[in-house]
């Protein structure tokens, strides 16, 4: 048996998400060695509600699990909201550590814009080793050197990706930085590698190379399914280019746009559900939780704000100096994003505090401590076995379950993501008038 993991957010799932699963495939039977007839199966970790850039997901978590399935993966699990909700180091540690506690996953695989990871995992041991390391060891001098260049970056003004970089340039001269520098898909690349070093981990990375636009493109190409299929000239639009179409058909009302859309850009099972959330009123953007975050923010003092993770003094004060001028989520991200600090750290804070994650609540450095069962293909029983067999964590396929399974902390930490289902389905039966089941009563999805 041979299982491979994807770490992903499929926000939504589009055609070069769909050519990526596909050629993890093709890599898997390709790399099997003596084992040919040995099943190959696709393990996804899924975040949940909330993504990475700090926002809601335009669909819910069940229904973007059952994109997987139907895109080629055999189980999807559930990534829990603070590693959701983390900077790419966090989100890759968390992926990462529930994927090796599974036991049984032997390959991870993942888009980079390099196609190769020679250079990347040269740079990802390094800083491995750097923060492995006390600052001031006598043993690493350079490690002591790279954190004091590191600290000057940040004075400088520059966010935590440009300052490292810049570190390590000064320090370790001999490493290729090119590849990382703009790159946003190698960045997660160099973290998903550092955290299979920091677990030592027997998990291979292979990377697939990214095709199209950047992730955070927003403009559109125009082309056809049958052009995206073709290895010579693929031109997948971003997840991102999607919503932002998606949400300007929203506001005008302009189906048949939105339609024509989706035709070139994602499969015709993603399309139509996509089209029935666009008809239902069910698809989320981040200003239809401006309401939450404004009343949230009017009462909050500033002490209270800088219990929540990852707010400064500096960036409390910011908020209470600007919240006259609030207007939406989106204005307001705008407003308090600066050069010191990315957007997408601005909108992690905001929705920190929509969610109530504080300092103390989860330290995203510690592995995540089980793994809850999204969706699954009907014919993987063979991996659950294998899974249930290996695994040196809790599988959590019922929540009824979880308290006996979970150890209190373990506990809380599920808790707090039923509670991020709980805000975002209130979103949606505010804007819909659609209410969802509770967290308790939500089936896993099962496609044949």
């Amino acid at each position: 048996m041979h299982i491979t993991g994807i770490i992903a957010e499929y926000n939504p799932l589009h055609l070069g998400h769909q050519f990526h699963i596909t050629k993890t495939r093709e890599l898997m039977k390709e790399n099997a060695s003596n084992s040919s007839d040995a099943p190959h199966y696709i393990v996804t970790v899924l975040s949940g509600d909330f993504v990475q850039r700090g926002l809601p997901a335009v669909l819910d978590k069940h229904t973007r699990a059952r994109m997987a399935l139907e895109a080629g993966s055999d189980l999807v699990l559930e990534l829990p909201v603070p590693y959701a909700l983390s900077s790419g180091e966090g989100f890759a540690f968390g992926g990462v550590s529930l994927l090796h506690q599974l036991g049984c996953v032997d390959t991870l695989s993942f888009g980079s814009e390099a196609g190769e990871l020679n250079k990347i995992s040269a740079v990802a041991r390094i800083l491995n080793t750097i923060d492995g390391t006390p600052y001031d060891s006598p043993a690493s001098p350079q490690n002591a050197t790279y954190h004091t260049a590191y600290q000057s970056a940040l004075k400088q003004g520059l966010t935590h990706p440009a300052a490292r970089l810049q570190a390590l340039s000064k320090v370790y001269p001999e490493l290729d930085l090119s590849v990382l520098d703009g790159h946003s898909n190698n960045m997660l690349a160099l973290e998903y590698c550092k955290a299979i070093y920091h677990l030592n981990s027997d998990i291979r990375p292979v990377t697939v190379k990214r095709q199209g636009q950047d992730y955070l493109e927003n403009t559109f190409l125009t082309f056809t399914e049958k052009d995206c299929m073709n290895e010579n000239q693929l031109r997948f639009a971003s997840a991102t280019a999607i919503r932002e179409a998606l949400k300007e058909t929203d506001q005008f009302n302009t189906m048949n746009l939105s339609s024509d859309i989706l035709s070139a850009n994602v499969s015709p099972f993603v399309r139509e559900i996509l089209l029935n959330g666009h008809a239902g009123n069910r698809l989320i953007y981040p200003d239809d939780l401006s309401f939450i975050l404004h009343y949230k923010l009017l009462n909050l003092t500033k002490a209270e704000l800088t219990e929540y993770w990852e707010i400064t003094p500096d960036f409390a004060n910011k908020i209470f100096k600007n919240l006259g001028q609030f207007e939406s989520f989106t204005q307001f991200s705008n407003l308090l994003w600066t050069k010191d600090t990315t957007y997408a750290r601005v909108c992690r804070n905001l929705m920190n505090i929509i969610l109530d994650i504080k300092e103390n609540t989860w330290n995203v450095h510690q592995p995540v401590p089980y793994a809850r069962v999204l969706g699954f293909r009907k014919d993987s029983a063979p991996l659950l076995s294998e899974i249930k067999k290996k695994a040196s964590i809790p599988i959590i396929s019922k929540l009824a379950d979880a308290e006996k399974l979970l150890t209190p902390d373990a506990h809380r930490l599920l808790e707090l993501d039923m509670k991020a289902a709980h805000v975002y389905d209130s979103v949606v039966l505010q804007k819909s008038g659609q209410k969802a089941p509770h967290e308790m009563q939500k089936q896993i999805e099962m496609v044949s």
